[in-house]
């Protein structure tokens, strides 16, 4: 069964809500689910007072909503363009290199805080 470019925006969008929760939740799931997320909350974090709480706040919860409805939309795209294989190797390098960011980013934000 071949998918079709509107079925992947559709479970994009069906699965915005997910990273979000586990970012509210602070489950270690956002780490491999929502990294994009933690590379913005971390920088944010960086940036002001250190915060008892290490909550994400509405920049990180909006990157983390609108993370899966981008990828579904740009898969949906080379679906339609025939470079399906091409585009899903390029997100998932591109999630792996943003997993690594994000622990450099937590370790920064760490840094500057006991400082």
């Amino acid at each position: 069964m071949k998918m079709k470019p509107w079925q992947i925006i559709t479970a994009g969008w069906l699965l915005a809500p997910l990273p979000p929760i586990l970012l509210i939740w602070h489950t270690s799931a956002a780490w491999i689910i929502s990294p994009y997320a933690l590379c913005v909350m971390f920088v944010r974090q960086a940036q002001h007072a250190p915060d008892s709480l290490g909550a994400a706040g509405i920049p990180d919860l909006l990157v983390a909503f609108l993370q899966f409805p981008m990828i579904g939309r740009l898969l949906a795209k080379s679906l339609q363009e025939s470079s399906i294989k091409q585009m899903w190797t390029r997100i998932i390098v591109c999630h792996l290199a943003v997993i690594g960011s994000a622990v450099l980013l937590a370790k920064f934000r760490n840094h500057v805080w006991n400082n």
